[in-house]
């Protein structure tokens, strides 16, 4: 039964006044605030890690396809000889340009088989699929041009098509390009591609001009001041968006003998146009401008190689954040757990604490206090376990002061120096009170003698 007017161990909820519940909603809210942000982070980190794989894949796809732009440069400007001379000039040239494209095709095709179409995005394989249309044609149209049943104007249409719809696929994947600086860089290397271009039409437009040896029809004049026109353009945007090596790049393969050399003969044509007799060697003509248009082919390379090692440093460096995102995360998730562990035991261990402390002011010290941490819990415990000791030695002395004035040894007193503190003079004053009541009865007994 419980004692009146003693407390009983409150075994209801405390409501808004519980630690437990304050502490647990503290947790939960730092713990919620912390993971949301460092969740968000991670988010972050795999969104710009597949930007940089993205990035990488465009820069490789870009690659792949210039090289095989390249060779059908080359492949339009030897066709348009070879049709303007009427198959005198440039047969075994052709013969092995087509080699040279085929196997930059098959390289583009291999790298396309083993790319994922997912992480290029649907407008560039939508993008890649025309082009590769496009390239279905291509050994129809060469069987046309040597057979000179394809006239000029439409053979230089269709290889124009063709490298126009893969020029299209660099386009977008400029465009796409997530990373400021790579953006820029693609976007600076696409217009280098599209000046390219123009002088891969200018060869073929010119060597046709040069083979025939005649004045230029208006439709050809106009073609021809249309590509050096776009051919300017394209080369001031590319000088706008590059970084300065990359235009020196540009300006050496300009300033070179080859550039030298097809800038003259590039006059000629224009200002014999509408005469003929140009006195330029077709062959000449196409060799000069093709080692200017391969000077250009290999800062276009270097361009290309600058593009890949700034995507994948990007992406290198987006896949160690993301391994620190996902890290830090863990590492959050972890100590949640172990504080979480640590706040359940040390209630836990408050709760039981405060059970023993009732148990003592109830008088039940029949259970053992048991000291089972090394911490301030511990030294709690510990406090309980001295209590209670203590009131067994005085509860020991009791009994057996007891015991003694029952057998008449009237004259025993418990050990005080025995007890700490105020328990000492708890067992002095029931020495002083046994004193104080058996001293008269001992003068009462010397009287009862002497009587």
């Amino acid at each position: 039964m419980p004692i009146p007017g003693k407390t009983m161990m409150n075994t209801q909820s405390y409501g808004w006044r519980s630690i437990r519940l304050r502490l647990f909603l503290l947790f939960a809210i730092v713990i919620a605030a912390v993971l949301f942000y460092a969740l968000t982070d991670v988010a972050r980190q795999w969104q710009a890690q597949n930007a940089m794989q993205r990035g990488a894949q465009y820069s490789q796809l870009s690659v792949q396809i210039n090289n095989l732009v390249h060779e059908l440069q080359k492949e339009r400007g030897l066709s348009a000889g070879f049709i303007g001379s009427r198959g005198g000039r440039f047969q075994a040239e052709l013969a092995a340009q087509h080699q040279d494209s085929n196997t930059a095709r098959n390289a583009l095709d291999a790298w396309l088989a083993s790319a994922d179409r997912n992480l290029l995005g649907s407008d560039i394989v939508t993008a890649v699929e025309s082009a590769q249309g496009r390239l279905a044609a291509l050994q129809d149209t060469r069987g046309r041009v040597t057979s000179l049943s394809l006239p000029g104007p439409e053979s230089f249409s269709y290889y124009t098509g063709t490298i126009e719809h893969l020029v299209a696929v660099i386009d977008i994947a400029a465009s796409s390009a997530e990373e400021v600086e790579l953006s820029r860089g693609m976007n600076a290397y696409l217009m280098f591609v599209l000046a390219k271009e123009q002088a891969g039409r200018e060869r073929a437009s010119i060597n046709g001009l040069f083979a025939a040896n005649t004045a230029a029809d208006v439709a050809l004049h106009r073609r021809i001041i249309t590509i050096l026109t776009a051919q300017d353009t394209y080369l001031s945007n590319f000088r706008s968006m590059a970084p300065q090596s990359w235009i020196d790049g540009l300006q050496s393969a300009l300033d070179s003998e080859a550039g030298r050399e097809t800038a003259r003969m590039r006059q000629i044509a224009l200002d014999r146009m509408n005469i003929g007799e140009f006195g330029v060697e077709p062959a000449t003509w196409f060799a000069t401008i093709t080692r200017k248009i391969d000077l250009l082919k290999v800062e276009e390379d270097r361009i290309a190689s600058t593009l890949l090692d700034r995507a994948q440093a990007l992406r290198a460096d987006s896949s160690s954040q993301l391994a620190l995102s996902v890290a830090m995360t863990v590492a959050v998730l972890v100590a949640a757990i172990l504080f979480g562990l640590q706040v359940t035991g040390l209630l836990r261990g408050l709760r039981g604490n405060a059970e023993a402390a009732h148990r003592i002011a109830q008088g039940q010290l029949d259970e053992k206090v048991t000291v089972r941490s090394h911490n301030e819990l511990g030294e709690i415990e510990g406090a309980l376990a001295e209590v209670q000791s203590n009131l067994h030695a005085m509860m020991d002395d009791t009994a057996m002061l007891s015991a003694a004035a029952v057998e008449g040894r009237l004259a025993t007193r418990a050990d005080a120096d025995r007890h700490p503190g105020d328990y000492a003079r708890i067992v002095q004053g029931v020495n002083a009170t046994l004193d104080a009541v058996i001293g008269p009865l001992n003068v009462a007994a010397d009287y009862v003698d002497q009587i």
